[in-house]
């Protein structure tokens, strides 16, 4: 795209032969592709994995492996995981 604010409805397109995915959305009403039905893990990076660990344990979510010194700290949550991974403070 050259510039200039996007136009209302454009999405990239993969090659310039493919439908615009507005346009298909305005025949079908649907978006095209498979369905996403549910989640079972998010993983979130972290600088402070202590203070992380402390946020989500107030929220209510159960630690299942890792810690504050931990790469990486998993939760349960509902039917699935939220995961935290160390990420050093240089990196955003």
């Amino acid at each position: 795209m050259s510039g200039g604010s996007p136009r209302i409805g454009w999405s990239p397109r993969s090659s310039p032969s493919d439908p615009p995915l507005a346009s298909f959305q305005g025949v079908t009403g649907k978006r095209p592709g498979p369905s996403i039905e549910s989640i079972d893990a998010v993983t979130l990076a972290t600088h402070d994995m202590g203070r992380a660990i402390e946020f989500y344990t107030s929220l209510g979510f159960e630690q299942r492996y890792g810690g504050p010194k931990a790469d990486f700290t998993s939760f349960h949550v509902g039917a699935g995981y939220l995961n935290l991974i160390s990420q050093p403070a240089d990196r955003a």
